[in-house]
């Protein structure tokens, strides 16, 4: 299917945009520069440049697309509820707009919209996809995108919210800024941390989309989380085994944090006292299925209701459930691979900058003339690499007659 994406250099994005292209889909992927651009291009994505807030820039990339999945959320600058729904109104306009002759359409379209697992605010009570609406602060604003978004459902367009847990994976978000703080000795939980914070791994939600995506039927609110049901506490007891030194971890009071958080730059920070208790709509099973666990009671830092789940309800999804270790395995090892492959990519580079900066001193030379001074300093240069250049040669000279010997 062709698809059109936003938010595809984006931390759940990303991770979409890689499971539309394993799957075999044509992804047009809507990006803000020409670094970008070359980026999705190398995973396998036709990159439009364009700007959320400039419709125009985009519109005639978003027709003629099978489906839509949008998890853009422009924060830069500071209207990213109106950009929002500017952006949902042009891909509903290019779904709804007729094919073109020559086109072979799927029998209908699609648009998946993220929303997020904060908008059923707080409440002591497990909640399913049929559950109200309360949503904190922070996103507020969304509900109704929400609605937006499935009342545009028709008989050839179906019209899909995904709302995510807090979401790990590849050294980024929530999580991976706990173990962070804690690698750097001190970590910081707002309220009493028996808060829970329903999981979902990256590639696991990104699967979700995909499946969506494909599913005829699919349609309707999905709550996307592993329905591990974790504590901030159980979280951070996870963390301290992969730190060199065991972190301080300081309580700071709900109130304390309204004060002091209150123009932070990074928003999603007003969540972390929140509670979800975690299980969600899953993607793998035909039909809905609702589960009628003793409702949770909420902790002293407030609560958030438990997103039961009918994501099962999706063929062949399933997202991973395991200990709480689990995901803190994946992010610390996650976090050391990009590392180690930094310092290779850095080893492999070193020649050509060598070469690199003699081919320019070279240039240089022929350019401009050189002065007696900086005429030492190269010839110094050149002899020091000459005789590091006949040690090696010596010392594998007499390497390989040891080993002729042998």
């Amino acid at each position: 299917m062709r698809i059109f994406l936003t938010g595809a250099t984006g931390y759940v994005g990303g991770a979409v945009l890689d499971a539309l292209v394993r799957a075999g889909h044509d992804v047009t992927a809507l990006v803000r520069d020409k670094g970008k651009a070359r980026l999705v291009a190398r995973r396998g994505a036709h990159p439009v440049v364009g700007n959320l807030a400039e419709p125009e820039s985009y519109k005639s990339s978003a027709e003629a697309q099978d489906g839509y999945v949008h998890t853009a959320l422009d924060r830069s600058s500071g209207r990213a509820p109106g950009i929002e729904m500017t952006a949902l109104e042009v891909m509903v306009a290019a779904a709804k707009r007729p094919r073109t002759a020559e086109s072979i359409p799927p029998a209908s379209r699609f648009i998946i919209y993220t929303s997020g697992a904060w908008v059923l605010g707080q409440s002591p009570d497990p909640a399913d996809e049929q559950a109200l609406v309360n949503p904190i602060a922070l996103t507020a604003w969304r509900p109704a995108h929400e609605q937006f978004v499935l009342a545009a459902a028709t008989e050839h367009l179906r019209t899909i919210v995904v709302r995510p847990g807090v979401v790990y994976g590849g050294g980024t978000g929530i999580v991976a800024d706990l173990f962070k703080s804690a690698s750097n000795g001190l970590v910081r939980v707002v309220g009493d941390g028996n808060n829970h914070w329903p999981l979902v791994y990256d590639r696991d939600l990104a699967d979700l989309y995909s499946r969506l995506a494909a599913s005829p039927v699919a349609s309707g609110i999905y709550h996307a989380n592993d329905e591990g049901d974790e504590r901030v506490n159980d979280i951070v007891e996870a963390i301290k085994p992969y730190v060199s030194v065991r972190p301080d971890v300081r309580y700071v009071p709900i109130e304390r944090r309204d004060r002091r958080w209150a123009r932070s730059p990074k928003p999603w920070r007003s969540t972390l006292s929140c509670e979800v208790h975690g299980r969600a709509r899953s993607a793998g099973r035909r039909r809905c299925i609702r589960s009628r666990e003793t409702p949770r009671g909420c902790s002293k830092s407030g609560g958030m209701p438990t997103p039961r789940s009918k994501q099962r309800s999706v063929p062949g999804f399933e997202p991973r459930t395991c200990s709480v270790a689990k995901p803190l395995e994946i992010v610390f090892l996650g976090s050391r691979q990009q590392i180690e492959k930094r310092i290779e990519a850095a080893v492999e580079r070193a020649p050509q900058l060598r070469d690199g900066a003699v081919d320019r001193v070279e240039r240089h030379a022929r350019v401009r003339p050189i002065g007696e001074r900086q005429r030492r300093v190269l010839h110094t240069g050149q002899r020091a690499f000459g005789d590091q250049s006949d040690a090696v040669d010596e010392r594998v000279s007499s390497h390989a007659e040891i080993v002729q010997g042998r």
